[in-house]
């Protein structure tokens, strides 16, 4: 049998001291660490311990996008894309990277650069299944119905699509009645 999951309150408690054997290693579990304290209510503790794993290790764009979310919602979405744009400007582009401006973009209304953004993201990684959703709904915010459903198709057999491909199934069928 398997032993018994710890409660995310003891995760967070047992692991949040604990030191790994190099910086970039320590910084990815500190940005996870900050998606879990984001998940319990806790947004400055959050951006505290993602500011910690950047610190530890600039050059970790998953640290970095991990700060960027978690500022977006505290300090706006134009604070973190500022961020996020002089971050690409010195660094490779990721999936991770385009999809999160293509979010922020999308929570800006600036839908048409959004849809450039998500299209750069499959460009990379033609898998990513955040990426396809993040189109579909920027299409959608556009009422581009035709493209929206396309892109909808594509979503459907991705492996981590079926969620997202329910939701905007729905929100297409509502918005062309």
């Amino acid at each position: 049998t398997s032993p018994a999951p710890i409660p995310p309150g003891d995760v967070l408690r047992t692991y949040a001291d604990t030191q790994l054997g190099s910086p970039a290693a320590t910084a990815d579990l500190k940005a996870t660490l900050a998606t879990a304290y984001s998940m319990q209510g806790k947004p400055e503790k959050a951006l505290e311990v993602a500011s910690a794993a950047v610190a530890m290790d600039s050059g970790n764009l998953h640290a970095q996008v991990v700060r960027l979310r978690l500022l977006s919602a505290s300090a706006g979405a134009a604070a973190a894309l500022k961020e996020l744009d002089a971050l690409t400007a010195k660094s490779a582009k990721t999936v991770e990277v385009v999809q999160l401006r293509g979010e922020l973009l999308r929570l800006l209304g600036r839908t048409d650069e959004a849809i450039a953004s998500f299209r750069e993201g499959l460009s990379i990684d033609n898998t990513s299944a955040s990426s396809r959703a993040g189109l579909v709904a920027s299409l959608l915010d556009k009422k581009d119905f035709s493209e929206a459903k396309k892109e909808l198709d594509a979503l459907r057999p991705m492996k981590g699509g079926a969620v997202q491909f329910r939701a905007y199934s729905t929100i297409l069928a509502l918005e062309k009645n």
